[in-house]
C-alpha cells in the first residue's frame, strides 16, 4: 500500500496559556519541504493516473483489472498472480524472436527512459525503486508487443499463447483500463528491437478474430486493429470502414481508443472557466411536448445532439454487459487529463438527462437510437443513471439551450396539454370530435330556433 506524504507535526497549546508549548519553525519548514519534495511536478498532466474517488466510488470494480495487471498500479495483487507466469512465457517467446537482443539489452533500453516513464505517472512512482520500475515495465511491455504480434497473425504463436485463447476477451478488457497502462512510447521502443520479418501471415492464428487492416505493418496500426475489433463501445466511428488516421502517438492504449473515437484537441485559453451546463428533460417528457427522436447519420465526433424542426437527432448508442468498464474508464480519463476533449463525458451527461426511467429507455429504443444487450429496460436505466455520477463537464452545449427553449414555450405547453388530455388515443379523439360535433349541432339548432321565433313574432 502506498504511504501517505508526511504530515505536519502537531503540538497542543497549554490550557489557558498565552504561549504554545512547542514552537520550532525550523522543524516545520523541514516538514513542509519534505512534503513538497514528494509532489510530482507534472502530476496534473501525467497521462496515467488513478481514478478520482468521486468517480471510482460509484462502481469501483470497473476500474480494476480482473485478469491481468499491466504497469505498476495493480502489480503484485494476489488474485492476478496467475497471469504473471503467462507474461513471463510471452517474454521468453519475444526474446526468441530476437536472437541478437537478449534480456539485458531490453532492460538497458528501458532503463535509459526511466525518468520519462516515471513522468508518465501522476505520482511519479516515487514509492518504487529503479529496479522495480524497470522490471515491471520491461516484462509488461514485452508481453504486450508479443501479444499483438500473435493476435494479429504476424508470427507463429508459442505454446503459452494457445493456452490463453479462451481468456483473451477478458485479457483485452483489462488492457483498456486507466490504471492498467504502460506508456505507448515504451512499446514503440521495444518494437524497434524486433529482428524478424512480420510482413507475412502466420499459418496458425488460434481462432482469434481477424483484426481490421489499418495500413502498414507497424505497432500503432496493429493496436488500432485490436482496439476496433475488440472494443465493446459500439460507437459509429468504430463501425465505419473508412481509414483511421491517428496523427499523434497515443499516450497509452486507453488514449489510443479515445483517439480513434475523437481526435486530440488543443485546450482553449478559458479551459478553467466555470460554465453552467444545461440539463434537458427526459425522453418521455420531450416526447410529450411534441418532440421526436431520430437516429442521426453523424457520429459523436461531430456532435452528440442536434435539434431542428422539433426533431432531436443523435447517433446510435450501444449498451451491452461489457460496455460499462471501457465507457467508464474513457470518462475517467477525460476527467483526469487536460488535453483530452470531454465528449464522452458529455455523452454520459446527456444520456443521463434523457433516461430517468425504463419508459425513457423504451422511447429511445423505439426510435432506433438505443441498442441494448441487457436484461431489461430498468437495468439499462439504472446503468445510465450511474454513468453521469461524479462526472463534470465544463462546456455548454447550445443545442440543449434550444431544446429547453422549445420545451418551456407556453404555446408548446398548451398544445401538449391539449393533446394529452383530449387526443392521447384514437378513441379519446373520436369521443372529443363527437362531442364537439354534438355541441356544434346544438348551437346551430338553437340559432335556428331563435331565428324562427323572431320571424314569427316580428313585433
Amino acid at each position: 500500500m502506498e504511504e501517505s506524504p508526511e504530515s505536519f507535526p502537531i503540538r497542543i497549546h497549554e490550557q489557558g496559556g498565552n504561549n504554545p508549548q512547542y514552537i520550532d519553525d525550523d522543524n516545520l519548514v523541514d516538514s513542509i519541504v519534505r512534503r513538497l519534495e514528494q509532489i510530482t511536478p507534472n502530476m496534473s498532466q501525467a497521462p496515467i493516473c488513478r481514478v478520482v474517488s468521486t468517480i471510482r466510488d460509484v462502481k469501483p470494480s470497473v476500474y480494476e483489472p480482473q485478469m491481468i495487471s499491466i504497469g505498476p498500479y495493480h502489480h503484485g495483487k494476489e488474485r492476478l498472480q496467475e497471469m504473471e507466469e503467462l507474461k513471463l512465457a510471452f517474454l521468453a517467446d519475444f526474446l526468441t524472436r530476437n536472437p541478437k537482443k537478449d534480456l539485458a539489452a531490453c532492460i538497458s533500453k528501458i532503463r535509459e527512459h526511466e525518468e520519462r516513464i516515471r513522468n508518465c505517472y501522476a505520482d511519479g512512482l516515487r514509492m518504487l525503486d529503479s529496479d522495480s520500475v524497470v522490471g515491471i515495465i520491461t516484462i509488461d511491455g514485452c508481453f504486450l508487443v508479443e501479444l499483438i504480434i500473435v493476435v494479429s497473425g504476424k508470427a507463429e504463436p508459442g505454446s503459452w499463447a494457445r493456452s490463453m485463447v479462451w481468456r483473451f476477451d477478458d485479457i483485452v478488457s483489462d488492457l483498456f483500463l486507466l490504471e492498467n497502462q504502460v506508456p505507448f512510447f515504451v512499446l514503440e521502443e521495444i518494437w524497434k528491437t524486433l529482428d524478424c520479418d512480420l510482413a507475412i501471415e502466420a499459418d496458425d492464428v488460434l481462432g482469434f478474430r481477424p483484426l481490421r487492416d489499418a495500413g502498414d505493418v507497424n505497432l500503432l496500426n496493429l493496436f488500432i486493429g485490436l482496439a476496433v475489433e475488440y472494443s465493446s463501445i459500439g460507437l459509429p466511428t468504430l463501425d465505419d470502414n473508412s481509414p483511421l488516421e491517428i496523427t499523434q502517438q497515443p499516450h497509452h492504449l486507453l488514449d489510443l481508443l479515445h483517439s480513434i473515437i475523437f481526435p486530440r484537441w488543443t485546450p482553449p485559453d478559458d479551459i478553467y472557466t466555470v460554465v453552467n451546463t444545461s440539463h434537458i428533460p427526459c425522453a418521455v417528457e420531450l416526447k410529450r411536448k411534441g418532440l421526436k427522436f431520430a437516429k442521426a447519420e453523424h457520429t459523436l465526433n461531430d456532435a452528440f445532439l442536434s435539434f431542428s424542426d422539433r426533431v432531436i437527432s443523435m447517433p446510435s448508442v450501444y449498451i451491452f454487459d461489457d460496455t460499462t468498464p471501457q465507457l467508464r474508464n474513457l470518462i475517467a480519463y477525460e476527467q483526469s487529463i487536460l488535453e483530452v476533449d470531454y465528449k464522452i463525458s458529455s455523452f454520459a451527461a446527456h444520456v443521463d438527462d434523457l433516461i430517468e426511467t425504463a419508459a425513457d429507455v423504451a422511447v429511445l429504443r423505439e426510435s432506433g437510437i438505443l441498442h441494448c444487450g441487457l436484461g431489461s429496460d430498468i437495468e439499462i436505466a439504472n446503468l445510465v443513471n450511474e454513468l453521469g455520477k461524479g462526472v463534470s463537464i465544463n462546456r455548454m452545449n447550445v443545442v440543449c439551450g434550444d431544446i429547453n427553449k422549445y420545451y418551456n414555450s407556453k404555446k408548446v405547453a398548451w398544445k401538449a396539454e391539449l393533446k394529452q388530455n383530449y387526443f392521447s388515443s384514437p378513441w379519446q379523439a373520436t369521443a372529443v370530435l363527437a362531442a364537439a360535433f354534438l355541441l356544434l349541432m346544438t348551437i346551430i339548432q338553437t340559432i335556428f330556433a331563435v331565428l324562427s321565433y323572431t320571424r314569427s313574432n316580428p313585433g
